[in-house]
């Protein structure tokens, strides 16, 4: 994206509202539509956390930041309308980024255009190294999914609360919920690009960075499997 330049504010007129598979994300981690690194502010989708609603999806007007992360600023129904109205909070907000976001949306969707339909053919992952009832007849190499997550430091300071008092702490239950979610995710969309439609011996791994980031990794060996004939002779 880096040919992308700011044009006149006046002139970035609204992208088309595009379309978001809100059955592929279970988790409430905002979903970016458009990512770049000069941009400040982005439009994207998420599952409105509760008491919001339970899990209904919204378009959110995203602020990046390479120390925050993804920060919800406002939300917007997931309609016509409400897309709208999240291309006019953008514009206000950020008229840079609003121009820049105009600009990759149109590319992806004049490339959307020109290629195949999207892979949807489901992977099956297992954490066993075979498959019951199937045989694995190529396999394309190890596969995996990273994310690296920042914690809240509201949510850090209710930990140490409840190292005192005790129990759940359901912020950072949350938090590597989702993260496992989203590498796991990272790690079917490498299995599909190898040609794989299966998962065997599949692990995660968390790790601290610098006491202030949770590292999530779900890895595993990416194959092809059939379905098993009946035995000789049966």
């Amino acid at each position: 994206m880096s040919d992308l330049t700011p044009g006149d504010p006046a002139s970035a007129e609204m992208p088309a509202m595009p379309i978001v598979d809100v059955g592929g994300r279970a988790d409430r981690y905002p979903v970016p539509l458009a990512d770049g690194n000069a941009l400040r502010h982005t439009l994207g989708w998420q599952r409105k956390p509760p008491p919001d609603g339970a899990g209904d999806a919204c378009f959110a007007v995203i602020k990046l930041s390479d120390l925050t992360g993804l920060k919800v600023v406002d939300r917007f129904p997931l309609t016509q309308q409400g897309w709208a109205a999240a291309w006019s909070n953008l514009l206000k907000r950020d008229p840079g980024s609003a121009d820049l976001v105009r600009q990759i949306l149109a590319r992806r969707a004049a490339g959307a255009a020109a290629l195949p339909p999207a892979d949807t053919q489901p992977v099956l992952i297992v954490t066993t190294n075979e498959v019951p009832g199937y045989r694995i007849t190529a396999v394309h190499g190890d596969v995996f999914g990273l994310v690296v997550r920042a914690r809240n430091i509201f949510s850090t300071i209710g930990a140490q609360f409840m190292t005192v008092a005790g129990g759940e702490v359901l912020a950072y239950t949350k938090l590597l919920t989702d993260s496992r979610n989203h590498a796991r995710e990272r790690m079917w969309r490498e299995a599909r690009a190898r040609g794989a439609n299966a998962v065997v011996a599949m692990r995660f791994d968390c790790n601290e960075i610098g006491d202030i980031m949770s590292e999530v990794a779900a890895y595993g060996t990416a194959v092809t499997v059939e379905e098993a004939g009946p035995p000789p002779g049966s």
